[in-house]
């Protein structure tokens, strides 16, 4: 039995950017080396910006690409993402930057699920948003293992998540 991957992003629909192409590459990529993927969206159901060649998408319909979200809509989400890790039950999950990989993080908790925390944003980000440096430093401990841009990048994450 093939191994299933999920790989999840916020939006794969609306304006494609940096992340999303290479999210789409790496995507299409293992679907040519014969493993089992499939494409987890939070956004609603349109044409993906980028192609991704058959792979089965599925969209949560939560979000709109590009706008903001709220309290109500983000633990519709946590839920809506646990029924789908239940259904699914894949072995690995890797979610693309942290407006992906924090929820996958804790709707994925006692499910057994190893997650992918994958950044793709320069470590800068989190220099004017410390909120969000301090709930991505916190959740990325619960990450199987996580990926930044570069490994120049490296020394300015947390030990934490240097480990990972």
């Amino acid at each position: 039995m093939k191994q299933k991957v999920v790989f999840c992003i916020r939006a794969i629909t609306g304006e494609g950017g940096g992340a999303e192409r290479v999210f789409a590459q790496v995507v299409n990529a293992l679907r040519h080396r014969g493993k089992q993927v499939q494409v987890l969206a939070f956004d609603t159901q349109a044409r993906p910006f980028y192609d991704l060649e058959q792979t089965p998408v599925s969209f949560l319909s939560i979000l709109r690409p590009n706008r903001s979200m709220g309290l109500i809509q983000f633990v519709r989400l946590l839920f809506r993402i646990r029924d789908y890790l239940r259904r699914e039950r894949p072995q690995v999950v890797v979610a693309f930057m942290h407006s992906a990989y924090i929820p996958i993080l804790i709707a994925s908790l006692g499910l057994k699920i190893r997650v992918i925390a994958s950044e793709h944003a320069d470590y800068g980000l989190y220099k004017s948003k410390v909120l969000q440096g301090w709930i991505n430093t916190f959740f990325c401990r619960l990450a199987w293992k996580k990926t930044v841009p570069s490994e120049s990048q490296l020394p300015y994450y947390s030990a934490a998540e240097q480990k990972k």
